[in-house]
């Protein structure tokens, strides 16, 4: 759940207040959201169990954040919506 939060909620909330001060707006700022706040990719399993790891934790990870991103994602859009960012 650690790994989940902090790719889903503590990288966007630590990144886009500084991305909204540097001046992105609307698709600028949408984009760098996805980019900071969306999944986990499966790639990171195929890495792991290429590292010699079970991948429990990995796949995991990968599913919590595909099930939760849509509400992350969504509640983050309608606060930078809310606050005129986009």
């Amino acid at each position: 759940m650690t790994a989940t939060f902090i790719k889903l909620v503590a990288l966007p909330a630590l990144f886009l207040p500084f991305a909204v001060r540097l001046g992105f707006r609307d698709e600028k700022l949408v984009a760098l959201l996805i980019m900071l706040g969306a999944p986990t990719t499966v790639s990171c399993y195929i890495m792991a169990k290429n590292m010699g790891h079970e991948g429990v934790l990995t796949s995991s990870v990968v599913v919590a954040a595909t099930f939760l991103s849509s509400v992350t994602l969504t509640g983050i859009l309608f606060v930078l919506r809310g606050m005129g960012s986009i």
